[in-house]
């Protein structure tokens, strides 16, 4: 990972603008499943609430609904980025100015991957939550 990092500072203004691009439709996919999620919550809050792993299951939404919030946030963030991205191609040479953008999409790239990573680890525990309810549920079912 240190690699990536140590990478980005010689990356050239449109390596940089289409990693943000990436970044920008990584973050708005994961939106969408994120409203899948919560509407697989939803429908089947019966069955969550029923069990003994409701904890469990409040924490995992809290957890959804502070990475909802930071993923909003850090879309946000992007978009400012990207609108800054034309003191890397214009002629006047503002080293100082370059070199923050550097450091804010260093910066960028670090919270990305902080945030997929956690995104996935939530999703992964989530969905094994309800895959393993629906299970034992569907055992109890009669006939």
């Amino acid at each position: 990972m240190e690699t990536m990092v140590s990478y980005t500072e010689w990356l050239p203004a449109d390596e940089m603008h289409e990693q943000s691009l990436a970044w920008r439709s990584e973050l708005e996919f994961s939106k969408d499943e994120q409203e899948f999620l919560n509407i697989l919550i939803t429908e089947n809050t019966k069955v969550l609430l029923d069990n003994h792993r409701f904890k469990e299951v409040q924490e995992l939404v809290s957890r959804l609904t502070t990475l909802e919030t930071s993923g909003m946030q850090l879309l946000a963030q992007l978009q400012k980025h990207e609108n800054k991205l034309d003191v890397m191609t214009n002629s006047t040479n503002e080293r100082a100015l370059e070199k923050a953008y550097i450091a804010a999409h260093k910066e960028l790239g670090k919270r990305m991957r902080d945030h997929r990573k956690n995104y996935a680890l939530i999703k992964e525990r989530l969905f094994m939550l309800i895959r393993g309810l629906m299970k034992d549920n569907k055992r109890l079912l009669p006939g």
